[in-house]
């Protein structure tokens, strides 16, 4: 009897050793579950961690702001001629995607003391006029000398671009071109923004209200520069 139950016990053992190895073997072959994906925003990029200066192509060069637009035509930021400059430089800085070069200059009799901010053909000029002169103009303007910089195009609200023909653009925007200077090679027109109820200038040719110059310095008349904002009535032209 004895014999025969140590026989069933070991029997038994045996058979649970086997069922248990067999077990292992199984767990041991078995698939790895996948790691569940992260959702970590380092690891995550979003269309939300875009800067949507970022998406700017166009620049519009207007009377009172400068427009900056989206490939769809929606304005990211309007910045206006009297916003802080630092923060209009911040955001140029980042639609251009490049830093500016930073030099301060003297003013003379036309115009005041200013620190000047350029990217390659376009400009950006910080006024610092002395308390009570030059009370006409804007606390910066800006002058562009090329239709585009990389990606970013520059053009006024009329569509003029630099390389545009003067007087074409001119009668498209029913205005004239003024050919005073021609003989120096200097023609313009103005893209004019609101009629102002400040004072006007000494020149009573001229509108009293903020406008975009656009110039040609050649015979052919092909437009060279576009500056804004300023007010043609305190022109000396």
């Amino acid at each position: 009897m004895t014999s025969n139950r140590f026989s069933r016990v070991g029997l038994l053992a045996v058979v649970l050793v086997a069922v248990l190895t067999a077990c292992q073997q199984v767990d041991e072959n078995a698939p790895v579950p996948a790691a569940p994906a992260s959702n970590s925003p380092a690891e995550t990029s979003t269309a939300s961690d875009v800067d949507p200066l970022e998406t700017v192509t166009v620049v519009e060069v207007g009377p009172e702001s400068l427009d900056l637009v989206d490939a769809d035509g929606a304005t990211v930021m309007a910045l206006s001629y009297d916003d802080a400059v630092d923060g209009v430089v911040k955001a140029l800085t980042i639609v251009l995607a490049s830093e500016p070069a930073v030099t301060p200059e003297d003013g003379g009799l036309e115009s005041p003391a200013f620190v000047r901010y350029e990217w390659a053909g376009f400009e950006l000029q910080d006024a610092q006029p002395e308390a009570g002169s030059f009370t006409d103009i804007s606390n910066y303007l800006v002058s562009v000398t090329v239709a585009a910089q990389d990606d970013v195009s520059f053009v006024t609200p009329a569509g003029s671009r630099i390389g545009d023909d003067l007087r074409t653009q001119a009668q498209h925007g029913g205005v004239e071109v003024d050919e005073t200077f021609a003989s120096m090679d200097q023609l313009f027109y103005f893209e004019l923004g609101p009629e102002l109820s400040t004072k006007p200038g000494e020149n009573p040719t001229n509108p009293n209200a903020r406008a975009v110059t656009l110039s040609s310095s050649t015979p052919s008349g092909v437009i060279d520069k576009i500056v804004a904002s300023s007010n043609p009535s305190f022109s000396v032209q």
